[in-house]
C-alpha cells in the first residue's frame, strides 16, 4: 500500500548497480531511506529540496520503495548561485550525520522548514550557516546557553566564559551572539565561528563529520 509524505532530500548513495539509496528526513516518520531505480523522466533531487513522496515499505530490499516524487518548492535561476548551493549541501550532510533513523520529530521539521523558508529570502548568505548550526544544535539537545559577553568557549563543559586573562576568541564571541540573534557580518568571526560549532557537534554526536561540506563552505565564502 503506498504512503505519502513531505520531506526534505538529504542524501543519495548506490544500493545496487540498477538501483539508489535516497535518504530524505520526513515530517511523519524523521529519517527515511528509500530505493529508486533512476530514470530520465524523473526530475533531479536538489540538496535539502522540499518534496512530496509517494512510496511503500515492503521486506524486497530491507528498505522502503520510492514511487513518485513531486516538489513542493518552485526552482529558478537563483538556485544556481553556488553560495546556495553550497549551502544546501551543508544543511543536507549536518542532517543526515545527526539524526537516527525513523526518529519521528516534527518539531525539528518544522524549524527546517522556517529555515528554508528564511533562505531563499537571504541577501547575504554568509551568517546562514551558523545561524543553521544554532537552530539545529537546539534540535539535538546541545545547545549552550550564551551570557552577554563572551571570549571563551569551553568546548568540553559547553560553557561561554568572559575571560580578561586569555586572548579573545573571535569565534567564541560569534557563535554566543549567534545565539541571541545578534547579526553577525565579519566573515572571519564567522568562519571560526563555524568551525568552532562543528568541533562541538563532533563531541557529541559519533562519526560526525562533515569536514568535506564544510571546506566547501569556507571556499564558496573566502
Amino acid at each position: 500500500m503506498n504512503q505519502t509524505t513531505q520531506a526534505f532530500f538529504i542524501h543519495r548513495s548506490s544500493f545496487s548497480p540498477k538501483t539508489q539509496l535516497n535518504s530524505f528526513f520526513t515530517k511523519d516518520q524523521g529519517l527515511l531511506e528509500l530505493v529508486s531505480f533512476p530514470s530520465k523522466k524523473h526530475a533531479p533531487l536538489l540538496p535539502f529540496g522540499l518534496y512530496e513522496l509517494e512510496f511503500t515499505v515492503n521486506a524486497k530490499f530491507g528498505k522502503g520503495t520510492l514511487r513518485n516524487v513531486t516538489p513542493l518548492e518552485w526552482f529558478n535561476a537563483r538556485e544556481s548561485d553556488p553560495h546556495l548551493i553550497a549551502i544546501r549541501f551543508f544543511m543536507s550532510e549536518v542532517v543526515y550525520q545527526s539524526i537516527t533513523y525513523k526518529n519521528k520529530d516534527e518539531e525539528a521539521f518544522k524549524m527546517l522548514l522556517s529555515l528554508k523558508n528564511d533562505l531563499i529570502q537571504q541577501i547575504d548568505y554568509y551568517a546562514f550557516p551558523c545561524v543553521f548550526l544554532a537552530q539545529w544544535m537546539k534540535v539535538l539537545g546541545i545547545l549552550p546557553e550564551p551570557i552577554n559577553q563572551a571570549n571563551v568557549f569551553n568546548i568540553y563543559e559547553g560553557i561561554f566564559q568572559f575571560d580578561e586573562q586569555v586572548i579573545p576568541n573571535s569565534g567564541a564571541a560569534a557563535f554566543n551572539d549567534i545565539i541571541q540573534s545578534k547579526v553577525q557580518k565579519n566573515k572571519r568571526s564567522l568562519k571560526e565561528a563555524l568551525d568552532l560549532m562543528l568541533q562541538y557537534i563532533e563531541l557529541h554526536i559519533p562519526k560526525f563529520n562533515v569536514n568535506n561540506t564544510r571546506m566547501i563552505i569556507h571556499e564558496v565564502f573566502n
